[in-house]
């Protein structure tokens, strides 16, 4: 609110909700982080805006993964990382 940022629809789905958690590893304290990078990168971007992309970009700075395979846009997000390695992908092992 302090931001005074919008925000973008598909951030008010259950389906987000549920990928934010996932990418969080199920832990408030790194939900809240990302959604405070993903506010950052909001405003560093000048969008008057919270958007999916903004997360995505909070994402891709903390694990320097590519943007597809974030747990904002793969469809198998669920299986993808694990929670106790929240920003290392399974799929490296």
């Amino acid at each position: 609110m302090r931001a005074k940022l919008e925000t973008d629809e598909a951030i008010l789905d259950e389906d987000f909700y549920h990928r934010l958690v996932a990418a969080g590893a199920f832990r408030w304290g790194l939900v809240i982080k990302l959604t405070i990078d993903a506010i950052a990168a909001a405003r560093v971007a000048g969008s008057a805006k919270l958007l999916v992309d903004h997360f995505v970009d909070a994402w891709v700075a903390k694990t320097q993964e590519n943007r597809v395979a974030t747990p904002f846009t793969h469809s198998a997000f669920e299986t993808m990382y694990r929670k106790d390695h929240p920003f290392i992908a399974s799929l490296r092992e």
